[in-house]
């Protein structure tokens, strides 16, 4: 088994630190971006035996949807975000990717680990309009972990996030519809091999 499991970290546990963007949060959970938009920021860590990190590529489709308080009336019909098709890859920035490689006694790369951190939310356009409130937003998104020189799917991990605000820089709920999304963050399915 190349890929050993996929840790989700949404704030339970310590914030893995090193990664190359500046723009990421200093925390994880809901938070407010500094130009203005909200977000849930999370980190997911995935445990590799016998590959090197350097040869595995992140592969990310996601479909997602803002609602909110149109003022001119043109409001988009919700998607279904559980069933709907996902859109074109989305792959990380690799500035929001840590890659750590373990070494043997004779200093070989015997697997090693890589985070991947994401906060997606809605754009910052809309969040600084008052006129907006309440803003939700709805995601799910499919993480692949590809050996690249192979082409192999060694893990998949699908994840939804769901949340709002009722006021610019308020507090952040889960979203509207407790039925569909219990919660701001969950995990629906993970799969080795594809």
């Amino acid at each position: 088994m190349l890929v050993t499991d996929a840790l989700v970290n949404t704030g339970q546990l310590g914030l893995v630190t090193g990664f190359g963007n500046a723009r990421l949060p200093n925390r994880l959970g809901p938070y407010w971006k500094a130009e203005g938009g909200f977000g849930y920021s999370f980190q997911i860590s995935f445990n590799l035996n016998d590959v090197n990190p350097s040869d595995i590529r992140l592969a990310r489709k996601a479909i997602s949807q803002t609602q909110y308080q149109d003022p001119t009336g043109l409001r988009q019909p919700p998607k279904d975000i559980f069933n709907d098709p996902l859109g074109m890859e989305d792959s990380p920035n690799e500035g929001n990717v840590k890659r750590e490689a373990y070494r043997d006694h004779k200093g070989q790369i015997c697997g090693g680990r890589i985070t991947v951190w994401d906060a997606p939310g809605p754009r910052d356009l809309i969040t600084k309009n008052p006129v907006c409130y309440p803003i939700e937003f709805r995601g799910r998104f499919q993480l692949q972990v590809v050996h690249q020189p192979t082409l192999t799917r060694l893990y998949t991990i699908v994840y939804v996030v769901a949340m709002r605000t009722t006021i610019f820089q308020g507090a952040i709920t889960h979203s509207a519809d407790a039925k569909r999304f219990p919660s701001m963050f969950d995990v629906l399915r993970r799969a080795h091999g594809g």
